[in-house]
């Protein structure tokens, strides 16, 4: 029996199609043919990156199926088997752009937790996981939960289970629902208190029950744990810049729970503007979400143009937030976000954005939401590029007509 869904892919290739070595080779080509942001890909460049005879194993043992001049995996978790074992022995590519490729843009996480069940040792299997948690903190969840094995600390999965477990509290209820299904993907022991937990004080007595010597954790956990509502202090700021994803996005979501002065909000501001890491810019664009006033849209909507797509993302969510967050300031905010059509209509992800942000908790959302929603909702739609997406937006208008009214 099998102990990893990677070992299993493993062993049908070995018993059916290839040596060690040649398998080492197909997983090179399989990674670079995720490039072409298709599971169809030429068969030359395939045999470029492994050998012609790599090709015609795969293709007499039925994993390949070949059409003409063009190629695809029979299943496509073989090809997300190979893809994540070279991926696996590659910690150079652990990145977001690399995330985003083997993951057709955040759409299939099997490659992310594949990966992570083939990394040894703790150091690696921690620091893959910060990174897969900087690009997208569901891939991180996803991973830990479906992975049969990994070597990642317990400190680590605390940190993800902690996240999920309070995003399950987030007034946007798709965010809450998808945290609550990550969570829920978990059978382990470690994972029930988490899975358990109403309230924001509940998670921080699971985590402050946890037993650990390790000195990063500690640090996280004093951060993580801070009184909400309290008063942030000049500290709390400087993590938000921080390079290590976990201490850096824990900041994010820290100070949206403190109270932030005028001045410390302009810093965050001036994060926004001008730090060179995008990722850091997008903490910032999380922060200021919960922070409604004129200066932090206005700052938002500046960054509806920057040129990394996460923080575009980071910005609509935040902006649609403030909308929710004050009636005083949700007309305005609306009317921002219309000005702004075409920037967050150029991207799919931003746009899909929208669509999951604008639910917010019913006792939580604004009087008469719809009629500020509706209408924005009608100039995305009218940019879509295909039928699909028009058929997305119907849907998307006839569930917020049904859950808020006209």
């Amino acid at each position: 029996m099998w102990t990893t869904r990677s070992e299993e892919f493993r062993t049908f290739f070995v018993q059916h199609a290839l040596a060690e070595d040649e398998i080492d080779l197909a997983a090179v080509a399989a990674f670079h043919a995720y490039s072409s942001a298709s599971r169809t890909f030429s068969i030359e460049e395939f045999s470029r990156w492994s050998s012609a005879l790599i090709v015609q194993k795969l293709t007499a043992a039925g994993a390949l199926v070949t059409e003409g001049n063009l190629a695809y995996f029979d299943h496509h978790l073989k090809h997300d088997y190979l893809a994540s074992r070279y991926l696996a022995q590659h910690r150079d590519e652990w990145n977001d752009d690399v995330f985003m490729t083997v993951t057709f843009r955040a759409s299939s996480f099997e490659t992310i937790m594949l990966t992570l069940e083939q990394i040894d040792g703790t150091e690696a299997a921690d620091y893959y996981l910060r990174q897969v948690y900087d690009w997208h903190p569901y891939g991180a969840g996803y991973a830990i939960a479906e992975a049969r094995r990994t070597a990642a600390s317990c400190e680590m999965r605390a940190v993800i289970l902690a996240m999920l477990a309070e995003r399950r509290l987030d007034m946007m209820t798709r965010t809450a629902e998808r945290a609550a299904d990550t969570l829920n993907l978990m059978r382990t022991d470690e994972a029930k208190p988490f899975q358990t937990a109403t309230t924001l004080e509940d998670i921080f007595r699971i985590v402050n029950a946890l037993d650990s010597a390790v000195g990063w954790f500690r640090d996280w956990r004093t951060l993580y744990t801070r009184e909400p509502s309290s008063r942030a202090v000049d500290e709390d700021l400087v993590h938000l810049s921080e390079a290590d994803s976990v201490n850096g996005w824990t900041a994010s979501n820290v100070l949206k729970r403190l109270m932030l002065s005028d001045e410390q909000q302009n810093s965050v501001r001036q994060v926004l503007r001008n730090a060179a890491d995008a990722s850091v810019r997008w903490r910032a664009a999380h922060v200021l979400g919960a922070f409604p006033n004129t200066m932090n849209s206005e700052a938002l909507l500046l960054a509806l143009r920057d040129q990394a797509v996460s923080v575009r993302l980071g910005a609509t969510r935040s902006l649609i937030e403030i909308a929710a967050r004050d009636a005083t300031m949700t007309s305005v905010v609306f009317r921002g976000l219309t000005e702004h059509v075409a920037d967050i209509a150029v991207h799919r992800s931003v746009f899909e954005e929208v669509q999951r942000a604008v639910f917010i908790a019913r006792d939580r959302v604004p009087a008469n939401w719809t009629s500020y929603v509706l209408p924005f909702i009608a100039l995305l739609q009218g940019k879509s590029s295909s039928p699909y997406e028009e058929d997305q937006w119907d849907r998307i208008t006839k569930e917020l007509v049904t859950t808020y009214g006209v």
